[in-house]
């Protein structure tokens, strides 16, 4: 064997050992985009990132939190529950203060830990509907979230696939022609 051969078959080997295998790598990325579109059709459960510090200090502007659907009979006072203002459309996590019979609806009412007052707009909700409760937070990962969800975060992830895409193929090409050279 020559020189030659042995430095070829040893680079085979070299490359073969650091060589992602690419459906798997896909797959991984695949299961992450879609896990929480699957946790949330299966089980109910919901993300949502904190954008106010009217929770301080339990949580902060940029936490993000885990929710899961919860039938509005079974919540209690103190629970932490995310709502969408009827008005604004705006979404929030508030503390409940205080629930309400009325006439077979329930009445909510809220308050953020940092906020002075009660909420002044109430959740009036049938005794069968669900709320989204929260069961657990992560600190910072709603930023994450805020960021890749904007012009320029998607505009970054645009790229990063590209660029992984680009390298994918430029590897592949480089092994084609170095296995083409390697028959000569």
């Amino acid at each position: 064997m020559s020189l030659r051969e042995i430095s070829l078959a040893k680079h085979r080997v070299e490359r073969s050992r650091r060589k992602w295998p690419t459906p798997v790598f896909l797959a991984l990325i695949a299961a992450l985009l879609f896990s929480p579109l699957v946790a949330h059709a299966v089980g109910g459960y919901g993300v949502a990132t904190v954008l106010t510090s009217s929770m301080k200090p339990m949580l902060r502007p940029g936490d993000l939190v885990i929710t899961v659907q919860t039938p509005a009979d079974k919540l209690e006072t103190s629970d932490l529950i995310f709502l969408v203002d009827a008005a604004s459309h705006e979404s929030y996590v508030h503390r409940i203060v205080a629930i309400r019979d009325d006439s077979g609806r329930l009445m909510i009412h809220t308050k953020g830990d940092a906020n002075p007052v009660v909420d002044s707009a109430v959740a009036l909700l049938p005794k069968t509907s669900s709320v989204p409760k929260t069961i657990a937070s992560v600190p910072y990962a709603g930023a994450v979230i805020t960021y890749f969800t904007s012009f320029e975060g998607r505009a970054l992830s645009l790229a990063l696939i590209f660029l992984s895409l680009l390298l994918i193929v430029g590897r592949k090409a480089t092994s084609a022609i170095s296995t083409q050279r390697g028959k000569k």
